[in-house]
């Protein structure tokens, strides 16, 4: 019984002291936002800030490294000019599809899709034929396993005389 005693006491206390405590928490009721009882937002899935990390990676430029990485970087073309879009892949998964869409002002001038592959640190992608875009403001829409991560602005201009 002298054993069982120090083992015994903690077991039955802990129950007790246990149903005493309560938690105190700020979180709001289901029906409330954090931004209406905080007046702060919450804060951004983990989707939503991999989407931003995308997106703030994507680099456009007219030509391209020795080992890929997007150089001359700009956001002025003039048509028939390279455009590629470089895309960091590091917190992609392999497999996911990146989809870019060419938009110019008057819709889109093209679509390319690609799979992330294993290991990969840079996605590039290349505009088709940009010899008949008409000068204007254009836009690359990037997308990541079919949700839209937003777009990167650039401007054709006009074509040298």
């Amino acid at each position: 019984m002298r054993l069982l005693k120090p083992v015994l006491v903690p077991l039955l206390v802990l129950p007790l002291a246990l149903l005493g405590c309560t938690r105190h928490t700020s979180e709001p009721a289901p029906s409330q936002s954090a931004a209406t009882t905080s007046g702060v937002a919450p804060a951004p899935s983990a989707a939503a800030e991999v989407a931003q990390v995308v997106l703030g990676s994507v680099e456009l430029g007219k030509s391209l490294s020795p080992d890929g990485d997007v150089t001359s970087v700009s956001t002025t073309f003039r048509p028939g000019e390279p455009v590629y879009a470089g895309v960091e892949a590091a917190s992609i998964s392999p497999g996911t599809v990146i989809r870019l869409d060419w938009v110019g002002p008057s819709g889109s001038v093209g679509r390319d899709d690609l799979v992330v592959p294993p290991g990969a640190r840079v996605i590039t992608l290349k505009a088709k034929d940009t010899s008949s875009w008409a000068p204007g403001a254009y836009r690359v829409e990037v997308a990541v396993g079919g949700a839209r991560v937003g777009s990167k602005p650039f401007t054709v201009s006009q074509p040298s005389a």
